[in-house]
C-alpha cells in the first residue's frame, strides 16, 4: 500500500496536486493505481484526465498512456432508467489501445465508427440527486495510449456526452494534455 498527503502543515508553503501530475506507476494491466483529489464543491457530470501533467499547459512525456474518469449524477427529478457515456477519442490516441476499467455500475460498451466509445448502463435505475444524493452518481474508467511518438507541442483534448434516458446530452468539461517535458524544474544554482 502506498498513500500520499499533500497540503499539510503550518508554514503557509503548502502544495497541492503534485501527485497527479505524473504516472501512477499502474502500466501493468493487472494492476491500477487510482488517486483524485479531495475538493469542496464540483460539477457532478465532469470529465478527469490522469496524468493531470505539469503546469497550466499539462505537460506529459511522447508515449505517455491517458487514464479518463468520466463521472455522472442523475439531477433530474426522476429515476433514470438507462445512462449513456459517449467519449469521441482525440485523433492523437489509438483506440485499439483501449482498456475498459472500473464502473460503478454494471456495463456494457463499444466502439462506433470514427473511434466513438459508447458505455451503456442498461436498467442502471439511477435515483434522483433530490431522492438519493449518494446513490445519483456513477462513474467509468478507460485507459488508452497515444497513437504513436507525437511531436513536442502536440495538444490532446477530449471531453464526453452523457445521455440520461432519452434527454439530451450533458457535455463534460474538456481535458487537456501537451506532449513535451515532464520534469519539473524547482530551482537553479550558479557553480
Amino acid at each position: 500500500p502506498v498513500a500520499w498527503v499533500e497540503g499539510c502543515g503550518n508554514t503557509g508553503d503548502i502544495s497541492l496536486g503534485v501527485v497527479n501530475q505524473y504516472a501512477l506507476g499502474d502500466e501493468d494491466s493487472w494492476q491500477d493505481v487510482f488517486c483524485l483529489e479531495s475538493v469542496n464543491s464540483f460539477d457532478p457530470n465532469d470529465k478527469n484526465g490522469f496524468p493531470r501533467g505539469v503546469s497550466e499547459q499539462r505537460f506529459i512525456g511522447q508515449g505517455e498512456p491517458l487514464e479518463y474518469l468520466i463521472r455522472f449524477q442523475n439531477i433530474g427529478t426522476a429515476e433514470a432508467l438507462v445512462v449513456e457515456v459517449r467519449d469521441t477519442l482525440p485523433e492523437e490516441v489509438n483506440p485499439y489501445t483501449l482498456r475498459p476499467g472500473a464502473a460503478s455500475h454494471p456495463y456494457t460498451w463499444d466502439i462506433a465508427g470514427n473511434g466513438v466509445i459508447i458505455f451503456r448502463f442498461e436498467n442502471i435505475n439511477l435515483p434522483s440527486e433530490e431522492s438519493d444524493p449518494e446513490g445519483s452518481k456513477g462513474f467509468v474508467q478507460f485507459k488508452v495510449e497515444q497513437d504513436r511518438v507525437l511531436p513536442i507541442g502536440t495538444q490532446i483534448n477530449n471531453t464526453a456526452a452523457i445521455y440520461f434516458d432519452q434527454n439530451d446530452p450533458i457535455i463534460t468539461n474538456q481535458t487537456l494534455h501537451t506532449i513535451g517535458s515532464d520534469d519539473l524544474l524547482t530551482s537553479t544554482s550558479a557553480a
